[in-house]
């Protein structure tokens, strides 16, 4: 079943291989009907320089869906039936409040109140949870919610994590089981402070620091939806693959590449790479081995970052 948008606007593009000597035209019209998400569906943020971004949506690649139209709005993620998005909405001041919508923008709401510093919303496996960060104090500590905003719970504590005072924690994800998370940390008490990974078991409380990943000081973490293997952004800022006990690195994406995420069957990976000469960022995709490379969005004077399939 398909719903009618009454107020979102739509930008409709055509996009073609890095190789293409084609210019990617924009072609703005009237309000169009969304077509119901599939497991290739995409969401990314896209923005013009500094004046900020917003959450849109393309099944095709062909066109592009402005979902929102905030000032600040980024971090978005699907629930596992792609019947809802959060995603992270910037407030004057410089403080951050997660929010909640439909695949098709509507139905707006606030999760988290506006005096409370949150960002990084994920979904569970199951949908019923979302894991975010909330900003206490000097540090950002790791909470779960239920999916409506309600029942907070800290999941970053002196209980489950032994230099839990000495780190914050960003960065992180679901095991395709819903029975770990997998973040970054980053240690006060080092000599200089960079990025670790660590896995926490939420039903035994066990952590377990992935030191193996240490060298390649890794972040923006995700966990493949078929197997035991992250991929990564590691130093450098290229886009790396391991085993999720951090054995089998192997570089994927070289300089200046961020944001991966697995396709829904693990085969492929999106990413956001940024071009050292234009300036702007645009949206690739590539085979799971590192081959394959194509770029897949990319709106003339717009950055796209952050895919999300």
């Amino acid at each position: 079943m398909k719903k009618e948008l009454m107020i979102l606007p739509i930008v409709a593009s055509v996009f073609f291989a890095s190789c293409s000597q084609d210019v990617p035209v924009i072609v703005e019209g009237p309000t169009k009907t969304i077509p119901l998400p599939t497991s290739t569906t995409m969401v990314y943020l896209s923005g013009r320089g500094g004046l900020g971004w917003q959450v849109f949506l393309t099944h095709n690649y062909l066109e592009s869906f402005r979902l929102t139209g905030g000032l600040f709005d980024t971090q978005a993620d699907w629930s596992p039936d792609k019947k809802w998005i959060v995603f992270v909405r910037g407030l004057p001041g410089g403080a951050f409040q997660v929010w909640k919508m439909r695949y098709d923008g509507e139905g707006k709401q606030a999760l988290t109140p506006v005096d409370r510093d949150c960002e990084g919303p994920h979904f569970s496996p199951d949908g019923r949870k979302i894991a975010f960060n909330f900003l206490t104090g000097a540090r950002y500590d790791i909470f779960v919610m239920d999916s409506d905003g309600k029942n907070w719970e800290q999941l970053s504590d002196s209980v489950r994590i032994p230099f839990w005072k000495n780190a914050t924690f960003a960065m992180f994800d679901w095991s395709p089981d819903g029975q770990s998370i997998v973040f970054t940390f980053y240690r006060f008490d080092a000599d200089r402070p960079r990025s670790s990974v660590g896995i926490l078991n939420l039903g035994t409380g066990e952590f377990r620091h992935v030191e193996k990943l240490d060298p390649v000081e890794p972040y923006q973490l995700r966990w493949s939806p078929v197997s035991n293997e992250f991929v990564f952004v590691g130093s450098g800022a290229r886009i790396y693959r391991s085993n999720t006990d951090g054995t089998a690195i192997v570089e994927l994406a070289g300089l200046y590449s961020y944001e991966p995420d697995w396709s829904f069957d693990g085969k492929e990976i999106a990413y956001t790479h940024l071009d050292s000469l234009a300036g702007f960022r645009t949206v690739w995709t590539m085979a799971r081995d590192g081959t394959n490379k194509i770029q897949r969005i990319a709106l003339p004077d717009h950055h796209n970052s952050a895919p999300v399939w």
